[in-house]
């Protein structure tokens, strides 16, 4: 017998039968297993980027729905726990609405039945707003928003309106509403019987009769000088 010559690239010959002879150089073994060494860490890398990156890029196209989804019940298609939907506004700023849970009634259809809803996004100077209400009803390609049960609009300016229903544009940064109205801010109170915010509350204006009550600053107005004695001869 004699012995296999100590060489990294000696060779295997196998036989199948009568078929033909297979060879195989140990050096190509040595190849793969470098290349497998070196391809699947770069390609669990590739996967975990793409998963990461891939929202964020079509966030600015659409939306994201967070939350995983439950058996659907009454008719419902899917429902959801603790979604959020993520878009862009008109003025490319980003938005954001979330909710206690979400249904969804017909396949295909963009149109969610909302829990426990609230809505948030940022103000042109740096700032930002919030809406929160029982429920409502999001369209999701319209950017329609529509809530009602204790509806209540804030700004960190320390503005704050409260009614029973509201319409939300979060296209726009525009919302209105016709049930009485009521806010307080830092400059005093008011009472409406509806009102219409436009440019994400840079404008309110409030609709109906309207009752306005103004805080005192604690300053005391300047005391009234007496009338001065007109100049010229005495008679």
């Amino acid at each position: 017998m004699t012995d296999r010559p100590a060489h990294k690239n000696w060779q295997l010959t196998e036989w199948a039968g009568a078929g033909p002879r297979r060879v195989v150089s140990a050096g190509m073994f040595g190849d793969a297993l470098r290349w497998l060494r070196i391809g699947l860490p770069v390609l669990a890398v590739i996967v975990i980027v793409v998963v990461l990156v891939w929202p964020v890029l079509f966030n600015r196209a659409g939306f994201r729905i967070g939350g995983a989804p439950v058996a659907s019940g009454n008719g419902a298609y899917a429902k959801m726990n603790n979604p959020q939907f993520t878009g862009v506004d008109n003025r490319d700023q980003y938005y954001t609405v979330t909710a206690a849970s979400a249904t969804q009634r017909r396949a295909g259809e963009e149109i969610f039945e909302l829990e426990a809803a609230k809505a948030d996004w940022s103000l042109n100077d740096g700032g930002w707003m919030a809406v929160t209400s029982g429920g409502g009803r999001f369209d999701k390609k319209q950017k329609q928003l529509n809530l009602q049960g204790h509806v209540t609009l804030f700004q960190d300016r320390g503005y704050e309106l409260i009614t029973d229903t509201a319409s939300v544009d979060l296209a726009s940064g525009n919302a209105n509403g016709t049930s009485p109205v009521q806010g307080q801010g830092p400059a005093g109170t008011i009472e409406s019987e509806g009102f219409q915010l436009l440019d994400k509350g840079a404008t309110v204006i409030f609709t109906g009769q309207t009752k306005m009550l103004l805080f005192d600053d604690g300053k005391e107005p300047p005391p009234a000088k007496e009338p001065s004695e007109p100049k010229g001869p005495k008679p």
